[in-house]
């Protein structure tokens, strides 16, 4: 099945998926396991879109949680093993910073799918997604916490913990606009735009490395493991 994404949603899009992968390589000093792991998801996901199998709605259970699940499995076993929290203690805590950037694309694509009827109006920062505001504030947070030193590991931890409220609210209102039995939003302009190659790759890959990425610096900083210069001690 060919997307239906306009090409400037598709290479904007892109470009975001790059800039995550790539920053989270960087953070993760170039892990094997994760750069492997995550191209492998990234072809799985793409192939399985592009062959139109989570544009399939009308099954039970549906097909959409199959993009999420894995990942949030993978979180879960890397904060609950020896050699998960191995890797979660390696990252580099700046970088995870950085790429809260990511939300701003990713925003933009989002108020452009609309516009191109693939999601409703309440998935963008005209509606209740306010996503784009820990994309905004992440070099600030960069600028303040680690290189003027300025910022409080309480404010620090505040936006983190607002990072995750407020991509915990847009995968909620995301998921129940999705057609299902299920959905509970946007049944004028259904969020269709997810469940199509590339877009495919934010509830599976993109939204989950940001979420991700702000529970590993919560758990640095409850540990007092975040200094000013990104490394733990």
């Amino acid at each position: 099945m060919l997307p239906n994404i306009p090409n400037h949603i598709t290479f904007t899009f892109l470009a975001a998926v790059a800039y995550a992968y790539v920053l989270f390589v960087r953070a993760s000093k170039k892990n094997t396991v994760f750069r492997f792991g995550t191209l492998f998801w990234l072809m799985l996901t793409g192939i399985a879109a592009l062959l139109g199998f989570f544009m399939v709605t009308d099954t039970l259970p549906p097909r959409t949680p199959l993009l999420i699940a894995p990942t949030f499995v993978m979180m879960i076993v890397a904060f609950s093993t020896t050699r998960g929290r191995a890797f979660i203690d390696a990252l580099d805590a700046k970088s995870l910073v950085w790429l809260s950037l990511v939300r701003i694309p990713v925003e933009i694509c989002l108020y452009w799918l609309f516009l191109a009827g693939q999601v409703p109006e309440i998935m963008t920062f005209n509606g209740l997604n306010w996503d784009i505001i820990a994309g905004v504030t992440a070099p600030l947070v960069v600028y303040f916490y680690f290189i003027k030193k300025r910022m409080t590991k309480s404010l620090f931890l505040a936006w983190n913990v607002m990072g995750l409220v407020l991509l915990t609210s847009i995968i909620v209102i995301a998921t129940l606009s999705v057609p299902s039995p299920f959905q509970q939003f946007g049944f004028e302009q259904p969020n269709i735009g997810i469940l199509q190659f590339p877009i495919v790759w934010l509830p599976s890959f993109v939204a989950p490395l940001v979420y991700f990425s702000h529970f590993v610096l919560i758990r640095r900083v409850m540990r007092r493991e975040v200094n000013v210069d990104s490394k733990a001690k």
